[in-house]
């Protein structure tokens, strides 16, 4: 039996497993969040922008979904540029609900602490300058 694959791209591929399911918690998690502050809070949001953004993001999953279950393997380049997407589409929701005055942009970590598990330290430091750039922006 021969194994096609490398290691690193074995590991890219279960952590871009794991990542899908994170990631699938996390669009419920907005939908909710999102449902609960416009219609039991009263909040004014841009509903309609925000669940643009959301949208993108459940449309991505569902090919990242389509991509796993074709057994094609990820590398950790791959890995890293996932956690960039969910890094740009957490910005754009906490730039249009509030920005940096948003009790909910202590989420914006966790995607770091997942990089800095799972990537290399040259793409953990390049994740790190691209969480800096967005987040003086939010």
């Amino acid at each position: 039996m021969f194994i096609h694959d490398s290691i690193e791209e074995i590991v890219g591929t279960y952590n871009l497993r794991r990542l899908f399911l994170f990631r699938s918690v996390v669009i419920a998690s907005e939908l909710a969040v999102i449902g609960l502050a416009v219609y039991l809070l009263d909040v004014v949001l841009p509903v309609y922008s925000m669940l643009t953004i959301v949208v993108l993001y459940m449309s991505f999953n569902l090919l990242v979904w389509m991509r796993l279950r074709k057994g094609i393997s990820a590398s950790a380049n791959e890995f890293f540029l996932h956690l960039v997407i969910d890094v740009l589409s957490l910005a754009a929701l906490l730039y249009f609900a509030g920005g940096s005055s948003n009790p909910f942009v202590s989420l914006f970590l966790l995607p770091l602490v997942r990089s800095e598990e799972h990537t290399s330290e040259l793409q953990s430091r390049q994740y790190l300058v691209c969480r800096l750039l967005l987040g003086t922006h939010v």
